[in-house]
């Protein structure tokens, strides 16, 4: 297996490791509880309804691919965390790409997103393909906004109306970390 780490955070000990077909019911779980603990990911409660064997499917192929990633963490047998970074495998993009992360609200403060940021940002340095990561962050997500700009990235534009939540537009902020 690849990408595999332990970091001390707050009072534990986090596994941070990629993620692995067997991992997809947990990942299934962890996702549904996330996706109704806050308005700061893409999707709402109930919203996530990908079958077990396809979610097995998605973490074969992120294993497969060199400038891709899926990686979970772990504090005991307790999914706490998730973290991805997908790039396109075309010659001309496959140098760049989006990450998405997220830790469950029990866990927030703890030290975690942090953790799970290096973690992907380690790995990324590390392919020696990897030149630039993106994501997006909801503007009102001042936690986000502070972690992602503590390990390097930099707002690089806004989009206004991207997210619709209870009826109400949401913006976001398209940040990025040029590796090199």
């Amino acid at each position: 297996m690849g990408f595999r780490r332990e970091v001390q955070v707050k009072n534990h000990m986090l596994l941070i490791r990629e993620a692995e077909p067997e991992d997809a019911q947990n990942m299934i779980d962890y996702i549904n509880i996330v996706a109704g603990e806050s308005n700061n990911i893409g999707f709402g409660p109930g919203e996530f309804d990908v079958p077990v064997e396809k979610e097995e499917k998605i973490l074969e192929h992120y294993a497969a691919l060199e400038n891709s990633i899926f990686l979970v963490g772990y504090i005991g047998d307790e999914l706490v965390s998730v973290a991805n970074f997908s790039s396109s495998t075309r010659p001309r993009m496959r140098h760049t790409g989006e990450l998405g992360m997220s830790v469950l609200k029990k866990y927030w403060r703890h030290g975690i997103g942090e953790a799970m940021m290096r973690s992907l940002i380690g790995w990324a340095k590390d392919t020696g393909i990897i030149r630039k990561m993106n994501l997006a962050v909801a503007t009102y997500n001042s936690a986000g906004i502070a972690l992602y700009k503590k390990t390097g990235f930099r707002i690089e534009g806004t989009v206004t109306r991207e997210m619709m939540i209870d009826g109400e537009f949401v913006d976001t902020h398209h940040m990025g970390l040029e590796i090199d």
